[in-house]
């Protein structure tokens, strides 16, 4: 928006920091990257905390946004503990990680109106076996449909399948 505005205003001295400042005290308006693949949890306490009128409701708001990073970061410890055991007993258990995503944008254009009217959504389903880290996926688009949950334990019965045979009676993994 500064640049538009520099465009505009071609013999404005105004430096960036004072647009930014100006639209923060005005209208609580940040500036900065825009972010990508971030928490929604998280983006809606940024939302509240920039928009906050009081102290009050700030340090409300501050309190809730602690008290989520703490769960967050309980579940990457977690996560970390869990991989780190994958790789000592990867020949005893078997640790699986199934991560589902969801709004891969397909078309390569982000601008123009026909990319909001035209957005094809893919979905990524990912089987991660942490013991010998290796992945696979299984990739479709929305025209497929119905790829439900039937469909997503389908293709991890498939895996199990493929990459492991069933055990005979007294007969143990090695």
């Amino acid at each position: 928006m500064f640049n538009l505005f520099q465009e505009q205003y071609l013999h404005s001295t105004v430096p960036r920091h004072t647009y930014s400042d100006f639209f923060y005290s005005n209208f609580k308006l940040c500036f900065g990257l825009p972010r990508s693949d971030t928490c929604s949890t998280c983006d809606e306490y940024y939302v509240k905390l920039c928009t906050a009128e009081c102290e009050e409701a700030k340090q409300r708001i501050l309190s809730e946004t602690t008290q989520h990073y703490m769960k967050v970061a309980l579940g990457y410890w977690e996560l970390q503990q869990d991989t780190e055991a994958a790789e000592i007993l990867f020949l005893t258990f078997l640790f699986f990680t199934l991560i589902f995503c969801k709004f891969c944008y397909v078309l390569p254009f982000t601008i123009h109106e026909c990319f909001y009217q035209r957005q094809l959504l893919s979905y990524n389903y990912q089987i991660h076996y942490a013991g010998a880290n290796t992945a696979t996926m299984m990739f479709w688009h929305e025209a497929f449909g119905n790829c439900g949950y039937t469909e997503i334990a389908s293709f991890f019965l498939c895996y199990v399948e493929e990459n492991y045979t069933p055990l005979r009676e007294g007969e143990g993994r090695n």
